[in-house]
């Protein structure tokens, strides 16, 4: 989610799925440099992270076991420093997306006493900021949330739902909604991401079992659309789409690529951020006693330079100043002649910076 072209956010989970032990919010200043990340308390995994500013915005978070689920609707008015919780729902997950401090639409299935997710898929709109909702519209065959579904509004009139079955909705009021038939879409599809602009620029990432993923753009508000192609790193499904206008756009993929296009995705001349961009830069454990270890990753062979530093900025320790191979990497903070307090660990290579605030109790 980029409200504008230096403040970013996505969300995501400690652990998997079925052994999640929390959300994590990404935060990028520089467009997608450099990311900060954050644990958000109390919750076991996020599903969504909507701003409109670099101010407000929105997460869908969960508590407790699938079989077992609290989904939770957390506000932000301070650029995430701070949450409060706006609506909760009982065994039930979803997606938001929010136009302006008012209007919103969630995206929701139930889950049942398996831990499946099942049907009916539900749509609900919100005009209070997230405190009540009134359903739109309801499909009683579909329900299978995290199987690739997702919602975009590029206005509060306009609106897309791409889900399961090559399953394409639109909306063109906010508020009733019909079922698109596409070309090149069939019920062999699952359509996982969506992006619209207000201009009728759109794009839509779908993939059969046992192909790989592609994308689908329009210029004309869905009349008409072309397929095109992806980066090598993509290549094991699309998580999510943003586009800033026709031409700036960024993709993720399921195994960690994340792809960035110049040209409206034209990728002959876009540019392409490999796998496993080396964005999640953390320590276990933390907070900590004596030592901690650093963890981060690297798509590409680096001159590196990681340190230390205190809540004043003052540098108070070099881990690693020298040259690593790709891949995951590990580094050890002994913190035996330091104060309690937060400290930040700094990362610097030739082409990114990554900051962990790591906490030392005595």
């Amino acid at each position: 989610s980029f409200p504008d072209a230096s403040n970013g956010w996505f969300i995501g989970s400690l652990g998997n799925e079925s052994n999640s032990s929390g959300a994590v919010l990404y935060h990028t200043t520089t467009g997608g440099s450099a990311w900060t990340r954050q644990v958000v308390p109390s919750t076991t995994m996020g599903t969504t992270a909507c701003f409109i500013s670099p101010s407000e915005g929105w997460l869908s978070v969960a508590n407790g076991t699938l079989s077992n689920l609290t989904w939770q609707i957390l506000h932000t008015t301070d650029g995430g420093a701070n949450f409060t919780t706006v609506k909760s729902f009982n065994r039930t997950a979803g997606i938001l997306q929010f136009v302006d401090s008012h209007n919103g639409w969630m995206i929701s299935d139930s889950v049942d006493d398996q831990a499946n997710f099942i049907a009916p898929l539900r749509i609900q709109y919100t005009n209070d900021g997230g405190g009540t909702w009134t359903q739109q519209y309801q499909n009683d065959n579909l329900g299978l949330f995290g199987k690739g579904q997702d919602a975009n509004f590029p206005d509060a009139s306009h609106g897309w739902y791409v889900g399961p079955g090559g399953t394409v909705l639109r909306t063109t009021d906010g508020n009733h909604w019909s079922q698109l038939s596409i070309p090149g879409l069939s019920a062999s599809d699952v359509c996982s991401a969506v992006h619209f602009l207000s201009d009728g620029h759109g794009w839509i990432a779908a993939q059969q079992s046992g192909s790989g993923p592609r994308i689908i753009h329009t210029t004309d508000n869905g009349a008409n659309w072309t397929t095109q192609q992806l980066p090598v790193a993509i290549n094991n499904g699309i998580n999510s789409i943003y586009f800033r206008d026709d031409n700036a756009g960024w993709l993720a993929g399921e195994s960690g690529g994340i792809a960035h296009t110049t040209n409206g995705g034209e990728t002959s001349n876009g540019v392409e951020i490999p796998s496993n961009p080396g964005f999640d830069i953390h320590s276990t454990p933390n907070p900590f006693v004596a030592s901690t270890a650093v963890h981060f990753a690297l798509a590409k062979a680096s001159y590196v330079s990681v340190r230390v530093y205190d809540a004043l900025g003052v540098e108070v320790a070099r881990l690693y100043e020298g040259e690593l191979g790709a891949g995951e990497q590990s580094l050890t903070w002994n913190a035996s002649g330091a104060a309690a307090g937060t400290y930040f660990c700094i990362m610097r290579t030739s082409d990114r910076v990554m900051r962990t605030a790591m906490v030392l109790e005595r």
